[in-house]
């Protein structure tokens, strides 16, 4: 077998990702267990509740709790699936009239694509400052779908719960069915929400605003989709080894809408090797990055493989009818989902449905994850409108966040940090 860049690599980037986790892996853990009352359980329905998940166990910030709830979700085909969530609480929620509290949920990136990639089962939350944290600490409680296949990975009988990467429209039945079962563990949160997420999830808020034209919710007030998966088949071919990593989380997902497709025929000798060695470990997002990007992982032009052609004519979100205000938000400097795919999906929105109520701003100089932080002022605003009742215009409304005050090249382009627990008192000093 093909090394990874070091078996050095491989074992710290193993044991980093096992540091992360909160009570070791989602297979050791009780709650991410599916109860029995599952099996016929209509999508929407609560199955398990723990109120207190021991926020002293995660790395979130002072003055906030956590949740954790299992749900029954929908699959792509509409088959039903459990699911699990986590909800970050405020110190103090803002309260609308009645008493209810108002509810965001947030749909988060690339985690992974098995159990242990769950952002509930990881201390920090996985998208910690970027979103949930800022998002709880303005008082708006945060719902967020772990989706399925991600922490839960059985059903009640035993069925392996497969996880449908970048299937957007699933994502979305997530998205729906877990702020049904939130409102149904927690009876002060309002029965209206926002959605919002980045990159796949991105994807999924998009799906969101899509999925409300055809099964419309009561209390949807709108979706903020940033650095979205719009239509893999558009992105421009680059070297972005990333991209190969998401192709090649496609292909579990793939094999359960189309079981003829072969995942072995995109993948280099190599690629496969390591492949069957990252499915086999079953693992994260850390392990992921040290054995994949570094050897060609598919072969030249996967995208054009029918089966792949098929999935983004199922999945893709942008020309298909919204409904609700859409905010789209786009990093004009993003390597992974670049500005013009984008654009092209906001543009065949536009004109296919002139009047559909979406809004895009691009962030000059700003990449994938960086736009989240960069546009934080903008997506708060926005929220806080929705909750308010404002209006939004029919139609597309375009903007460009203004002119920094200081030049590009001052501000920090990427995190190069990450959160993790103190083992000295001096560390807080």
């Amino acid at each position: 077998m093909a090394a990874a860049q070091s078996s050095s690599d491989l074992a710290a980037a193993t044991a980093f990702e096992k540091s992360q986790f909160v009570n070791g892996s989602v297979t050791q853990d009780a709650f991410y267990k599916t109860p029995s009352s599952s099996a016929g359980a209509t999508p929407g329905t609560l199955l398990k509740v723990e109120a207190d998940a021991n926020a002293s166990a995660y790395n979130l910030p002072p003055g906030t709790a956590v949740s954790r709830f299992m749900y029954q979700s929908e699959a792509f085909d509409g088959t039903p699936v459990p699911a699990s969530a986590y909800v970050l609480w405020p110190y103090q929620p803002l309260v609308q009239p009645g008493g209810h509290f108002p509810l965001v949920v947030w749909a988060h990136g690339t985690s992974g694509i098995f159990g242990d990639g769950a952002p509930s089962h990881l201390k920090n939350l996985y998208n910690h400052f970027a979103a949930p944290f800022p998002l709880a600490l303005q008082s708006y409680v945060t719902v967020a779908p772990d989706y399925a296949g991600l922490g839960v990975e059985k059903t009640a009988d035993g069925r392996d719960i497969v996880h449908q990467y970048l299937a957007s429209p699933a994502h979305a039945n997530d998205v729906f069915h877990a702020a049904q079962a939130a409102q149904e563990a927690f009876p002060r949160l309002m029965s209206e929400f926002v959605v919002m997420g980045h990159s796949q999830g991105g994807g999924a808020a998009w799906g969101a605003a899509q999925r409300q034209a055809i099964r419309p919710v009561k209390g949807y007030l709108g979706s903020i989709a940033i650095s979205p998966l719009t239509n893999l088949s558009e992105l421009p071919q680059t070297d972005n080894p990333l991209i190969d990593v998401v192709g090649a989380f496609m292909t579990p997902g793939m094999q359960t809408l189309f079981p003829d497709f072969q995942p072995k025929s995109l993948f280099t000798d190599i690629g496969w090797e390591r492949w069957q060695t990252y499915t086999n470990m079953r693992a994260g997002m850390p392990v992921g990055v040290a054995l994949l990007i570094d050897v060609q992982l598919l072969k030249q032009g996967w995208r054009n493989d029918s089966y792949i052609k098929e999935f983004v004519n199922l999945t893709a979100n942008g020309g298909a009818k919204i409904e609700g205000p859409l905010y789209v938000i786009q990093g004009e400097d993003d390597p992974n989902m670049h500005l013009s795919t984008t654009t092209s999906g906001v543009d065949k929105t536009s004109r296919n449905y002139p009047d559909s109520q979406l809004e895009y701003l691009t962030l000059p100089g700003i990449g994938h994850d960086p736009a989240m932080f960069a546009s934080q002022r903008n997506w708060l605003d926005w929220i806080a409108k929705r909750f308010a009742g404002v209006p939004v215009k029919a139609g597309v409304q375009r903007s460009q966040a203004p002119p920094t005050p200081q030049p590009m090249s001052a501000y920090k382009a990427n995190s190069d940090w990450i959160l993790t627990k103190v083992t000295e008192p001096f560390e807080l000093a």
